[in-house]
């Protein structure tokens, strides 16, 4: 982490100034370090003998038992679904009354 971190200051300059992308540089260098690490972080949990067993594509068993994970999941969802459009509306709403002089 700390060597894409030092990546993405000559990256920032490379895309903002040398090739005169502005504020589109920024994301692209933001998402070249990113490609980076995620890279180096494969790289390393390949190599490392200790987390390559846990590195394996899911199979069936890996979807057992979530029944009890969505029956507490899903409502908790929908009630932070609720609260936030609740919000929402109240900005749409006061937006419509307008400033009193």
């Amino acid at each position: 982490m700390f060597i894409a971190t030092l990546l993405h200051i000559p990256l920032c300059y490379l895309f903002v100034d040398h090739f005169d992308l502005d504020i589109r540089g920024l994301g692209l260098a933001s998402s070249t370090k990113d490609f980076v690490l995620l890279l180096s972080v494969m790289i390393y949990a390949n190599c490392n003998e200790q987390v390559r067993p846990a590195l394996s594509l899911p199979d069936s068993s890996s979807f057992s038992g979530w029944g009890e994970y969505l029956k507490i999941s899903l409502p908790g969802t929908v009630m932070m679904c609720a609260e936030w459009w609740a919000f929402e509306l109240l900005v749409l709403l006061s937006g419509i009354l307008g400033v009193p002089e």
